[in-house]
C-alpha cells in the first residue's frame, strides 16, 4: 500500500539547531546541518495502523509530513499502492505531487478545525473544494457527512459551531473531516495529546475501532509508548532519523533489539555481563548479579561483552528460599515499593544491584523483607554492547 524507500530529508540553520537540541545535542548548534530523515525505509500493508513511535527530534513527524507533501525530502522515494507522490530522481523521473493531488487524509496535533465553520461545514467543506469533475452532488455531500458524523456520534452536533465541542469531540471531527473524502490513506500526527489522560485512554479504543470497522490504511505518529502498544498493527521505533527495530507491539516490548529500544519501551532493567560458555539451548552470562542463563543468540561468543534485559514482570519474587534447581535464582532484599494500582513495584537490593520487580497487589512484600527473585530464562534479552 505504502512504500517508503531510503528517504532522507536534510534541514540546516535555525531548524537544524531546534532539532539538535530536541535530541539534547550539545548547544543545538545553528551552523550545521543534520539528518532529520535519515535513509529511513518501511511498507505499510492495505488496512495496517503502522506507527512512529520515538523521542522528540527522532524524524516521526518529518516523515509524516514528507508523506503528506508537507515537506520535500532531499531523497528517496514516496509510493501510495501505485501513485508515485515523490522520486528524488534527476530530471523527469524527478516527481513531487503537492498536497492536494495526493489523495490522502490527515488529522493534525492540534486538529485545525475551522473555527468560523458548523460541524457538517468543517467536514463538507472537503468534498466542496474537489475539483468539478470529481465533486460529489449536493445530496451526496449532505449523505456522506452525516453518515461520517454517524460514525463518529457527532450527528446530533451537525449545527453546533465546532469551537462549542469539548476536545474529544473536536477529536472526532477532525477525524471525520479527513474521513469523508474516502483518502487511500490517513495520517495521523498526535492527535491525542492534547487531551487529558482518561479521555486519551477512552479515544484510544475508540480510534482503534474506527480503524478496524472501515479498514483504513493508517500512519500514526506519537511519541507515547502505551498509546502506541494499544494501538498499532506494527511499531517503528525511531531514533535521530533511523529506523532501529520494526515489527509488531507484543514484539517490539519482549524482544528489543538494541538497548534504546528496549530503554524507550516500558521499564526495563538492565544488567552488564560477558558470556561465559553455552549449554546446550542456553547462553551463560556471568552478570553483575552472577551466572544468569538466556536463550541463546546467533553470533554470540565466549568473552563477548552484553547487556541483559530484563521487564519488571519479567521477575517471579517470594519470601521462600531458593530451591536450587532452576535457573537464575537470586537472593536480595526489598528495599522499598510503590504502589501502581493494578501492582506493586519493589525495589530489590541483589548484591551491589537494584532491580525493579512488578507484583500482583496481592503478592506485594514489606521493605526490608529478604527474598528470592527468580528470572526464567525466555525473560532475558541478550543484547550485544554496542547496539
Amino acid at each position: 500500500m505504502l512504500v517508503i524507500e531510503n528517504l532522507v530529508k536534510v534541514f540546516e540553520g535555525e531548524r537544524a539547531k531546534s532539532i539538535r537540541a530536541r535530541r539534547g545535542e550539545e548547544g543545538g548548534r545553528a551552523a550545521r546541518s543534520v539528518r532529520a530523515v535519515d535513509d529511513v525505509s518501511f511498507t505499510v500493508e492495505e488496512g495496517e495502523m503502522f506507527t512512529l513511535l520515538g523521542p522528540s527530534g527522532c524524524g516521526k513527524t518529518t516523515t509524516l509530513r514528507s508523506i503528506a507533501g508537507l515537506e520535500r525530502p532531499d531523497s528517496g522515494k514516496i509510493q501510495v499502492a501505485d501513485r508515485v507522490l515523490f522520486s528524488g530522481g534527476t530530471g523527469q523521473s524527478r516527481v513531487f505531487l503537492p498536497p492536494n493531488q495526493r489523495n490522502l487524509g490527515m488529522v493534525f496535533q492540534s486538529y485545525a478545525i475551522w473555527p468560523h465553520m458548523k460541524v457538517f461545514d468543517n467536514v463538507a467543506f472537503p468534498l466542496q473544494v474537489m475539483p468539478r469533475s470529481e465533486r460529489p452532488s449536493r445530496e451526496e455531500i449532505r449523505s456522506r457527512v452525516m453518515e461520517i458524523l454517524e460514525l463518529m456520534e457527532l450527528q446530533d452536533l451537525a449545527r453546533r459551531q465546532a469551537t462549542k465541542l469539548s476536545g474529544g469531540q473536536q477529536q472526532r471531527l477532525a477525524l471525520a473531516r479527513a474521513l469523508v473524502t474516502k483518502p487511500a490513506l490517513i495520517l495521523l500526527d498526535e492527535p491525542l495529546s492534547n487531551l487529558d489522560a482518561k479521555l486519551r485512554e477512552s479515544l484510544r479504543f475508540e480510534l482503534k475501532r474506527f480503524q478496524q470497522e472501515l479498514g483504513i490504511t493508517s500512519v500514526y505518529v506519537t511519541h507515547d509508548q502505551v498509546e502506541a502498544l494499544g494501538l498499532s498493527s506494527r511499531i517503528a521505533v525511531m531514533r535521530e532519523g533511523q529506523i532501529m527495530q520494526i515489527g509488531r507491539p507484543q514484539d517490539i516490548y519482549e524482544k528489543p533489539v538494541n538497548r534504546f529500544v528496549a530503554d524507550f519501551i516500558g521499564t526495563s532493567n538492565f544488567l552488564s555481563g560477558s558470556v561465559s560458555a553455552e549449554e546446550g539451548a542456553l547462553v551463560v552470562i556471568d552478570s553483575e548479579v552472577g551466572e544468569l542463563r538466556a536463550n541463546a543468540q546467533p553470533g554470540l561468543r565466549a568473552g563477548e561483552q552484553v547487556t541483559l534485559a530484563v521487564r519488571p514482570e519479567g521477575i517471579e519474587m517470594s519470601t521462600a528460599a531458593p530451591t536450587g534447581n532452576v535457573p537464575n535464582e537470586l537472593q536480595g532484599e526489598v528495599i522499598t515499593k510503590s504502589y501502581q494500582g493494578d501492582a506493586v513495584d519493589h525495589v530489590v537490593r541483589i548484591g551491589t544491584q537494584e532491580l525493579r520487580v512488578r507484583l500482583p497487589v496481592r503478592l506485594a512484600i514489606d521493605d526490608g523483607t529478604s527474598v528470592t527473585a527468580r528470572i526464567d530464562p525466555d525473560h532475558l534479552r541478550v543484547i550485544p554492547q554496542g547496539d
